[in-house]
């Protein structure tokens, strides 16, 4: 759509072979600013590839004490790790950066949460490290294994983000007003990262995650990109002061990676580069401002185009030179370090290195409890949750077999009945959590058309889940969060890439469930339906009903690139 902007950068990734085996990951690496449940993905995750979970924690709504008591029963080795508001951080861990009185101040503090972990990844002689956002689902934790197996031949290797798009809020807008050639590029937060090979460092700016790719010798580093990761939906244009602090970064960002586009080194960039790329960025906002008629999206333009008015050239200039005196000093720091040390010594000397952190860790916890299938199997998820007799839930499709014990928990005879004819024509699954010979919990997947004229004509071939329902004593505990999960994961299976469902306007418990989850409110929603009553004498009765309907984008990457 604009010669002013480079909508993808993605023919800069290596072509990576599908990796024939695994390695083992070292750790998973979080920063994050909400609250421990946010982090039970990325701890699942650590657990089902028992490795230790690090988490990085500021702000008002979190902290590691907190991190600690939301995420210690879980069965994981956990460090969490919390950055003072208080007491800023020296200048080996932050890197170049703005004072805070200054208009181009990021006021983040992303990039020093990554370098913590590196630091403590050196220390402890992890070899295979990932970086995952605390909004990023990994559907197949395997896949990050496959990625850490490709770390012998690449420095950095990325799982493919799906999901909702992670861009600026100038590349949404683009995106947004007709430049369809706007993809995501890799960044970390899904990175696999040879951390004794090639460690990583971050400066303190937007986009902080592109300057990690960049090499010495002025090229990309050799960087590939493997499996499937979600990224859960947020509103880009929710306040203008989002696009003020990403401006600087991503001028910078956009610019190093244009001359890489071009076959030039990113060392080229001097201040007439930097005086170009400004004069592209500016038409490129004024263009899209031109275009854009919502309210929101205008005003974060807006923010981002007096926010453009305060960068020149030479403070581009000055950054990037910053930047690369500060990364051969954060090597020279991490030369300087102890290594070798077990995660408990490391954690120590991290806190007598760095009084203005505050470490807390505990190593894993023998398990009382999982919710997923033994290791080995296909299942994706596994989680560990408090209770006493331990116990094994498995998920599996309804048979004839397990009516019984579904009519034991549940009743509705006639309904699982119906169930199991619809699946055996293939209109449906039923799924089923089992804890031991117990039925839990059910969901159906409808596969079949929708029975509402609206939805099958504006959702075409969009499957639907219907029906989740738990026993009253494994509500609350995440069962409803695990069970979803692995319905969506059996729809990514069939090559389904979206989904959707119906909600009860009064139920705004699974309301607010399904946003959590990344389920986005349909706009033609809600929706009269039909409730089907099913009587225990085979008889039925139609009722009208009206629901909310949400969908979910699960992944536009195939099967088999995962």
């Amino acid at each position: 759509m604009s010669r002013h902007h480079h909508g993808s950068h993605r023919h800069l990734l290596a072509s990576a072979p599908r990796p024939a085996g695994t390695a083992r990951v070292d750790a998973i690496i979080v920063p994050t600013v909400r609250p421990p449940a946010y982090l039970r993905d990325a701890a699942a995750v650590a657990e089902r590839l028992d490795c230790p979970l690090v988490t990085l924690s500021s702000g008002r709504y979190t902290s590691a004490a907190r991190t600690m008591r939301g995420l210690g029963e879980l069965g994981v080795e956990l460090v969490a790790i919390d950055l003072s508001r208080h007491r800023p951080l020296p200048a080996p861990l932050h890197g170049p950066e703005f004072p805070r009185s200054t208009p181009l101040d990021c006021r983040a503090d992303t990039a020093a949460k990554r370098n913590v972990g590196t630091l403590l990844a050196t220390m402890t002689g992890w070899e295979n490290v990932v970086f995952l956002d605390d909004d990023v689902v990994v559907p197949d934790p395997a896949d990050l294994s496959r990625a850490a197996a490709l770390l012998g031949s690449f420095d950095r290797v990325a799982l493919k983000l799906g999901g909702f798009p992670d861009n600026s809020v100038v590349c949404h807008a683009y995106r947004d007003n007709g430049g369809a050639d706007q993809a995501t590029f890799v960044g970390a937060g899904a990175m696999a990262v040879a951390a004794a090979r090639a460690p990583a460092y971050y400066p303190a700016v937007y986009n902080e995650d592109w300057f990690d790719l960049l090499g010495d010798d002025g090229l990309l580093r050799p960087t590939a990109s493997v499996g499937a990761a979600l990224q859960r939906e947020y509103d880009p244009y929710g306040t203008p002061e989002r696009a003020r602090r990403e401006e600087f970064g991503d001028v910078l960002g956009e610019g190093l990676m244009w001359l890489l586009d071009e076959g030039v080194s990113w060392q080229a960039a001097d201040l007439d580069h930097w005086r170009e790329v400004l004069r592209r960025r500016r038409r490129l906002v004024e263009d899209l401002l031109l275009r854009e008629r919502r309210a929101p999206a205008r005003a974060a333009l807006l923010a981002a185009r007096e926010q453009l008015k305060l960068i020149k050239a030479r403070a581009c200039h000055r950054f990037v030179e910053d930047w690369a005196v500060a990364r051969k000093n954060w090597q020279a720091h991490l030369d300087s370090l102890p290594t070798g040390l077990t995660t408990a010594r490391a954690c120590a000397e991290l806190r007598d290195r760095h009084p203005e952190l505050a470490v807390h860790h505990q190593e894993r916890r023998p398990a009382v409890y999982t919710l997923g299938d033994p290791p080995g199997t296909a299942a994706p998820y596994a989680v560990r949750i408090p209770r006493p007799e331990g116990g094994l839930v498995r998920f599996e499709p309804l048979t004839e077999a397990g009516i019984p014990a579904l009519v034991t928990s549940f009743g509705q005879r006639p309904y699982f009945v119906r169930a199991l004819a619809r699946q055996e024509s293939g209109h449906g699954v039923l799924l089923i959590a089992w804890d031991r010979e117990r039925a839990v919990g059910t969901v159906y997947i409808w596969l079949d058309k929708a029975e509402e004229k609206r939805l099958r004509r504006r959702l075409p071939g969009t499957p639907l889940l219907m029906h989740l329902d738990l026993l009253p004593e494994y509500r609350d505990t995440g069962f409803g969060t695990m069970l979803v999960y692995v319905a969506e994961q059996k729809l990514i299976e069939r090559g389904h890439s979206t989904v959707a469902l119906g909600v009860d306007p009064d139920n705004q418990q699974a309301y607010r469930l399904y946003l959590r989850l990344g389920y986005r409110k349909w706009k033609h929603s809600p929706l009269p339906t039909t409730e089907e009553i099913l009587h225990e004498d085979g008889t039925s009765e139609r009722k009208p009903d009206r629901c909310h309907i949400l969908y979910k984008t699960l992944s536009p990457f195939p099967s088999s690139l995962r």
